[in-house]
């Protein structure tokens, strides 16, 4: 699914796109189902009908993000992003001077 795809998807798509890409995200770590469920702490049961739906406890999809190095990702939906903080203008304005003074380690 696109971002554009993803901007008008519904509850319930957008749950199963994100089960879609973390049974992706299993299998390339070469994770059964019920490999990866006994990793999270979770039944083998729920693990299954969450990749197969998309629908699980908040719980339990924090446990597979932060499983899959991503816990970062619920915080920073939360908070406002710079360009609502900043505006736009500033934003770019702000993002032009980072890249002009960042500084590399030798």
């Amino acid at each position: 699914m696109t971002e554009s795809e993803l901007l008008f998807a519904t509850p319930d798509e957008v749950a199963q796109e994100i089960a879609y890409l973390v049974k992706q995200a299993r299998i390339e770590l070469n994770k059964t189902q019920k490999q990866f469920a006994e990793e999270l702490g979770i039944p083998h049961a729920t693990y299954r009908l969450f990749e197969q739906s998309g629908k699980s406890s908040f719980t339990n999809i924090l446990k597979v993000l932060i499983k899959l190095g991503h816990k970062n990702l619920i915080t920073n939906a939360l908070e406002k992003n710079e360009i609502e903080k900043l505006g736009i203008d500033a934003f770019v304005k702000q993002s032009r001077k980072k890249q002009r003074t960042k500084v590399y380690p030798p």
